[in-house]
């Protein structure tokens, strides 16, 4: 585990703090064996540290973690958090890795499945089974699906036949003001995927795994995000200062 995620065992150890401390390297063997990155498994094992810090300094037993935690974990950490992806799901799996280590009880009563979630299971299990492939890419597909979900259909009942082209191109529309193009072309693969996994279980009215359209992300595909001094310059030297347009076009000096 310390090999996979951290050369140095002295950054480890720091996050082996709090009620939590404990199950670090359960949790980190559990993320190796699910096949997560280097990078990817310490961005989890920080969280994982953040938040039984906080356990402890609200006085919070491990026992007591779950969801309700978890929410409100989130809600007094929301700008701490803000830059940091996937969050709530990685707690997720924290919260089961505990629970079948029997850590923290089974949540009582147990909570009724909603029907996104019946299909969203079904969709993972098809995932796997039918196309075999990593929790990685789960993690990374199951919730850009939910999220078009909620988008389509908010808290109604899912009716999946009434899905159609312009749903789609305006969630991506949405995801493409918000992420980058890289993340915003893994958000179309996993909905291509997911449009197909509905069409070939007879759940949509017409195919929509063709009407995702293909994001841009080759080089120079977007305007630069700032000038070298030398472009600056060329720039400035464009401007003809003897022509009304050059000296409109010309940056003024501000005392």
């Amino acid at each position: 585990m310390k090999d996979r995620f951290q050369s140095d065992p002295a950054t480890l150890d720091r996050y082996r703090c709090g009620p939590l401390g404990l199950h670090l390297d359960s949790f980190a063997d559990w993320l190796s064996e699910q096949g997560y990155p280097r990078q990817t498994g310490m961005q989890k094992l920080r969280l994982f540290a953040f938040l039984s810090r906080w356990l402890e300094q609200n006085k919070i037993s491990i026992q007591q973690f779950d969801e309700q935690r978890i929410e409100q974990f989130l809600k007094t950490q929301q700008k701490r958090l803000c830059r940091q992806r996937q969050i709530q799901h990685t707690l997720t799996q924290l919260l089961h890795h505990l629970r079948r280590l029997r850590v923290v009880p089974d949540p009582q009563p147990p909570q009724v499945e909603s029907s996104t979630d019946r299909l969203l299971r079904d969709y993972a299990r098809f995932l796997v089974q039918e196309r075999g492939l990593s929790q990685v890419t789960l993690d990374n597909y199951l919730p850009a699906a939910r999220r078009l979900l909620v988008h389509a259909f908010g808290s109604r009942t899912l009716r999946l036949n009434q899905l159609g082209a312009s749903t789609i191109n305006g969630f991506i529309l949405r995801d493409k003001s918000t992420f980058s193009p890289k993340r915003v072309q893994l958000t179309t693969s996993a909905l291509r995927s997911f449009l197909g996994f509905l069409d070939l279980h007879g759940q949509l009215a017409v195919p929509l795994a063709a009407s995702v359209p293909t994001v841009a992300t080759w080089r120079l595909s977007e305007l630069p995000q700032f000038l070298e001094p030398g472009q600056v310059q060329q720039i400035l030297q464009s401007c003809d200062r003897n022509s009304p347009c050059g000296r409109r076009d010309y940056p003024q000096q501000t005392s």
